[in-house]
Formats: structure tokens, sequence, C-alpha cells
């Protein structure tokens, strides 16, 4: 039965008319496959690369700004204390300069009291005698006594004011000066505080300088490659197009996989519930895994056909078809052309597979061949 349908499709089909190309296309289009494969990796890897830049970039730019914000405000509390520090040492000075003049005018009004309390002395010890010899008036002698007194007590009083001005003068140097040290140690610890963050500032500074850097170079590498992949596309593309053209029948051993996965069965080997053999390959794939043409051709079958399920079958000129069964969905219609690579189907399980995955026969002439001595060894 089944060689009967293929002898009709055999006769049904038709042959592509297509240039030639030299026999090693194929081998120069694998490599370009090759090569823009690395590229392509190597652009992802990049772009993660460069992704990561950027955001240690970010979190070192705010980094830097918190620094920085730190450091004037560190230096405007250097600036404030350093006013107070001046302000306090003016008014200590000046303190200073109130204890010395009261302490010259204590000394002053000390000598004034000894000098009453002498005279006074001398006055004390002359004699009634004295006086009325000197003819001395004893009044005006009491009257100039009680001056003396009232002067020497004036004096005392001066001395006891000067007295409590200068403890006071000194509580408010003492006061004063433990201020001015406080502001001092103060000083001292923002003083530290902003060569810290300095420092910090300046090593972060460097880190986002080197990021710069990193991200101009893995920028140029990106730039290079983006022409590289551009290239290897454009080879690529006429690569393919020089390895469509190029007779099937010089591409054996050659030909691109149609679906990427495991191999369930060979060819001639017996199926698990069936005596026949296997006139082609059984791939194991995911539902809906891409399932592409091996070479160029046109679609002369894309139906659901009993046993083979959603079946799709191209034509690549000089009696060679390749079929692609159990797919999910066909994505080409019945007289469209493919390419080599180009996506027809969708892998499935339709038909009556267990397991999902692809069929695949190549045929010459109505005759299976091995598809293993066709599709590049991997």
């Amino acid at each position: 039965m089944k060689g009967m349908f293929w002898l009709l499709l055999c006769c049904l089909s038709v042959s592509l008319n297509v240039p030639g190309a030299t026999n090693d296309t194929a081998d120069r289009k694998h490599q370009t496959e090759a090569q823009l494969t690395t590229v392509n990796t190597s652009i992802q890897r990049l772009k993660t690369l460069q992704q990561s830049i950027n955001k240690k970039r970010s979190a070192s730019e705010v980094t830097l700004q918190k620094l920085e914000s730190n450091i004037l405000q560190t230096q405007q509390d250097l600036d404030r204390i350093n006013g107070q520090l001046s302000k306090g040492e003016t008014e200590l000075a000046s303190l200073q300069q109130r204890q010395v003049k009261l302490l010259v005018r204590k000394k002053k009004d000390q000598g004034k009291i000894a000098s009453s309390l002498r005279s006074m002395y001398l006055m004390n010890g002359n004699s009634r005698v004295q006086m009325l010899l000197n003819h001395e008036d004893p009044d005006e002698l009491l009257r100039y006594q009680v001056y003396l007194e009232y002067i020497q007590a004036a004096q005392m009083k001066e001395v006891r004011s000067y007295e409590h001005m200068l403890n006071e003068l000194d509580t408010l140097r003492h006061d004063k000066t433990q201020k001015v040290a406080q502001l001092k140690f103060g000083y001292e610890a923002l003083l530290q505080r902003q060569n810290k963050l300095v420092q910090q500032q300046k090593e972060r500074q460097k880190i986002v300088k080197q990021l710069e850097k990193d991200r101009i170079h893995s920028t140029q590498q990106l730039n290079s490659l983006a022409q590289q992949q551009k290239s290897l596309q454009a080879l690529l593309a006429r690569l393919n197009s020089a390895v469509s053209g190029q007779p099937m029948r010089k591409l054996r051993g050659k030909l691109p996989w149609p679906l990427k996965g495991d191999l369930l069965f060979r060819f001639n080997e017996y199926g698990k519930s069936s005596r026949l053999k296997h006139q082609g390959i059984l791939i194991r794939a995911a539902e809906g895994s891409a399932v592409r043409a091996v070479y160029g051709g046109k679609v002369i079958f894309a139906d659901w056909l009993r046993g083979y399920g959603l079946l799709a079958i191209v034509d690549h000129g000089n009696n060679y078809l390749t079929l692609y069964a159990h797919n999910q969905s066909i994505l080409k219609r019945e007289g469209g052309t493919v390419k080599s690579g180009e996506i027809i189907a969708k892998s499935g399980n339709t038909g009556g597979m267990s397991t999902p995955g692809l069929y695949f026969e190549l045929r010459h002439k109505g005759i299976p061949e091995n598809p293993l001595s066709w599709l590049v060894s991997r």
C-alpha cells in the first residue's frame, strides 16, 4: 500500500530546476552558521554584561550622590563649628583681657587701701599732747579720720566687687574653655568623617570611571559583533541560496536535520508493535517544535493521511522527495515553495503517535534511503 502511494507521488512530483553550486558550498554554509551562532552567543553575553555594568553604574552613581551630599553637609557643619570656635576663642581672649584689667585695678585699689591704713595708723599713733603742741584742731583731725575711714570702706567695697567679678569671669572662662574644647573635639571628629567621606568619594568615582570605560568597551565590541553578524547573515543568505540551488545528489551527508531531538527509531529498524521495518527515522521532540525543510523545493502534499497524521511532502527535483509526518500543524500549503532550513510545520503526535516527535523519510525515485546517510553527522 505504501509502495503504491509513493509510486503515485513520484509520478505526480514536479522536478525543480535550480542553478548548480560548488561542492564545498554546504560545508561553508555549516561553518558560517556555526560562526553566526558563536557571534550571536557573544552578542547576548555582551548585552547581559552591559546590563550588569549599567546596573552597577547606576548603583554607584546613587552611592556617589549620597556621599557628595554627606560631604556637603559635613562641610557645612565644619564651617558652622569653625565659626563657633572662632567666636568662642575671641570671647575667651576678651574674658582674659577683662581679668587682667580687673586684676590691675584691684591691685591699684589695694595699694590705695594700704596707704589709707598707714595714714590712719599714723594718725591714731599721735597723742593728744602732740596735737595740742602742734596747735591742731581735734575736730578737724576727727573729720579727716572719718573721711579716711569712709574712703577705705569704699575702696574695700570696690575691691570685694573686683573679687566678685573676677570669680564670675573665672567661672565664665572655665565654662567657655570647656565649650571650646568640646567644639574642637566635635570639629576633629567631623574632620575625620569628612576625610573618610572624601576617600570613599574618590574610590566610588574611580569605580564609576572604570564602569564607564567597561561600558564603552563593551559597546564597541557589540558594534563590531553587530557588523560581523550582519556580514555573516548576508553571507549565509547567499550560501542558503547557493545550497538550495545545488543538486541534492551532491549534498549527501551535508543536509541539515529537520528537527533537534533524540532518535527513537532508525532506518530499517522494526517497530515495537509491528513486523514492518521503518522506512525512515523517528525523532523525539516536544510538541510544537519547529520542523524545517532539509532542502529547497515545492510542497506537493500538505494534509492528514492515515498512519502519518498531518503530513507534508516536499519535492526537491531530480526525483528526490522528503516526508515529514505526525505534525501538530502544517505551515505551508500545497504548491508553495520552501527554502532550505525554512520552517514548514510544528511537531506533534497526530496519526496515532504515542510520543510527540517527527517521522522523517527521504526517497529517490520512490525508493526509501537511509536519512542518516544524507543528514550532517552530529
